[in-house]
């Protein structure tokens, strides 16, 4: 199940990038072949596709807190390289919108929690382990 989780990650991301390109080069060649609406109801499915997939198989916590930080740093430095090709967000995606940096903050205030969490956890285990060792 793991090959397939990857599979499937792989190709969110895939559809994540098409969908950003789109949005900063509304031009791309990719729009005749696969149409922005086409690409975004691909997009739904594979994010409800992996939902199911996820809470199926529930991941580590210490798995989760790098998936999220490199979905976080991803769509972080995607958005940079496409501001630098010259590409200008169509909805207003870009870091100088007030509420993509609200978004950004609450993520990073969520992973911050997630690794308290997982070192408090971690110092619970090691001194459980002296102790009986």
């Amino acid at each position: 199940m793991a090959i397939l989780s990857r599979i499937l990650d792989g190709f969110l991301f895939l559809f994540i990038t098409l969908l950003l390109i789109y949005d900063y080069f509304p031009t791309f060649f990719l729009k005749e072949v696969f149409p922005q609406n086409v690409m975004f109801l691909l997009l739904i499915g594979m994010l409800l596709i992996t939902a199911f997939n996820k809470n199926k198989h529930p991941t580590p916590e210490k798995e989760s807190f790098r998936a999220q930080l490199f979905v976080l740093l991803y769509v972080f430095i995607l958005m940079f390289v496409l501001n630098l090709a010259g590409g200008e967000s169509t909805v207003g995606l870009s870091f100088e919108n007030r509420i993509f940096w609200i978004v950004v903050i609450i993520a990073l205030i969520q992973l911050g929690v997630q690794w308290k969490r997982m070192r408090r956890e971690g110092l619970k285990k090691d001194q459980g382990r002296n102790v009986l060792g």
